[in-house]
């Protein structure tokens, strides 16, 4: 089972960076993102959504 990431880690930072990079593309593309949904930090993290909503991770098994 995969631990969660710290967001110090190098792996967060790239899951992060390539998760906001596509909602700037989307954000580019004329799209507003009302909301980002997620189970995650790097769902929610690095802005390009009105708002956020963080779902619970249930331990990895919605894997």
């Amino acid at each position: 089972m995969d631990r969660p990431l710290h967001p110090d880690h190098p792996r967060f930072q790239r899951h992060q960076t390539l998760k906001t990079n596509a909602r700037i593309a989307i954000e580019r593309r004329g799209y507003t993102i009302v909301a980002s949904i997620g189970n995650s930090a790097t769902d929610l993290g690095g802005g390009h959504a009105e708002r956020t909503f963080k779902l619970p991770d249930y331990n990895g098994q919605l894997d």
